[in-house]
């Protein structure tokens, strides 16, 4: 029997996308690591993400990141990944609520708009922040449009959820004031919004949730409804802000696709499907078993975390050719993992793609392929959302 390689994927420097992951996909399809038995290929990351046998735990979570108290401990206490299996269909049911459609004709229109607003921005620009120009702004202004929070308070909300993802990570400790910081703002701020919805209702998605507290319904309790305001603004600002620098930082590597892209316009979601497999934020999606179990030649014990490698299974040679090259060009033959898989696959799934897609079908089309004029500066990989947080770039306009 071929044993595992062992990986110390808290080490400085260490990448889940290095030639020392691939060495390891290739010996066997998991690897040890200080935290768990990390997955590595593709079918059984596919396989493991869908298993009912394991689920996300916060309480698990917690005691892995070290903590025993304060703000992000507090987060955890009524997070879908902190309840058992009938709580949390309610939870997500609630959250698919406050979500459009993936058919939302106005969402789409209002997306559309904000990338020509944020690329017009950008053409007036010698070099950019293109997270800041750009990755940044177009998911808070989804956000803000869902959740009912005026344009002129939009910068404020920027603010407040800038640093919320980071309080998923497998080691928080060079980060935790961050989160800490993050966290306590972010309820503040959702505290706020709740109480104003309740005495000024509007028409929209929160007002309509907060007046199902309101009526008394034993299944709706507020503190459920401010973690899932907290959980859908981390979601859907953190994930699709850090997809977005992806984005700009594989076509400013490759960029004859961007002008490939430009004359193939009809490729603008089969390049955003490549860009979520080449360079995928979730780099590892948690699971615990609810009992010892064993899966393969690998026994698990309840307790220990599994680290399904989304990072890794989506460059697995055995189902993506060429699976380290960023190729837009090429109709991959399965899909990737970057929103999981069975119940909890993630609920703003569409809403990301869709945002992926209209700046790639727009944004080739006003400017020339994006050029790196500096460093970039990346999450710790420990981030269990991954991805640049700063990039400088200059966009030129198409002649």
């Amino acid at each position: 029997m071929t044993v595992a390689a062992e990986l110390e994927i808290l080490r400085p420097g260490f990448r889940f996308d290095s030639a020392e992951v691939d060495r390891a996909r290739e010996r066997k399809w998991y690897a040890r690591t200080e935290k768990g038995p990390l997955v590595l290929r593709h079918k059984e990351a596919v396989e493991l993400d869908k298993d009912n046998r394991l689920g996300p735990n916060g309480s698990h979570h917690r005691e892995m990141m070290g903590l025993s108290n304060g703000p992000v401990y507090d987060w955890f206490e009524h997070n879908l990944q902190n309840v058992d299996a009938a709580t949390h269909s309610r939870l997500r049911s609630m959250l698919l609520g406050l979500l459009p459609r993936h058919a939302d004709i106005d969402t789409a229109r209002h997306i559309r708009e904000t990338v020509w607003t944020l690329a017009e921005r950008m053409a007036n620009r010698s070099a950019v922040d293109w997270m800041q120009a750009f990755a940044d702004p177009l998911p808070v202004a989804v956000l803000c449009r869902i959740l009912g929070i005026p344009v002129e308070q939009s910068a404020e909300f920027a603010r407040i959820s800038a640093d919320s993802g980071l309080i998923l990570a497998m080691d928080i400790g060079g980060v935790r004031d961050r989160a800490e910081r993050a966290v306590a703002d972010l309820h503040a701020y959702v505290s706020a919004l709740v109480a104003q919805r309740r005495g000024r209702p509007r028409d929209d998605r929160v007002s309509r949730a907060v007046a199902a507290c309101a009526i008394g319904d034993d299944d709706v309790i507020e503190a459920e409804l401010h973690n899932l305001l907290m959980t859908l603004i981390m979601g859907g600002r953190e994930t699709t802000a850090r997809q977005l620098g992806w984005l700009g930082v594989a076509f400013a590597r490759a960029p004859d696709q961007w002008v490939w892209l430009r004359d193939h316009p009809e490729a603008a979601t089969q390049a955003a499907w490549e860009v979520l497999r080449w360079g995928s934020v979730v780099r590892i999606n948690l699971r615990w078993p609810g009992a010892d179990l064993v899966y393969q030649d690998l026994e698990i014990t309840h307790g220990t975390p599994v680290l399904v490698c989304h990072a890794a299974a989506d460059r697995d040679p055995t189902v993506f050719e060429r699976p380290h090259d960023f190729d837009i060009r090429t109709k991959r033959g399965s899909v990737p993992l970057a929103f999981g898989r069975g119940i909890h696959r993630c609920v703003g799934s569409a809403l990301a793609l869709l945002q992926l897609t209209e700046t790639l079908r727009i944004l080739p089309k006003m400017f020339e392929p994006p050029v790196f004029v500096g460093d970039i500066r990346w999450r710790p990989e420990s981030c269990l959302l991954y991805g640049p947080e700063f990039v400088p770039v200059s966009l030129a306009p198409v002649a």
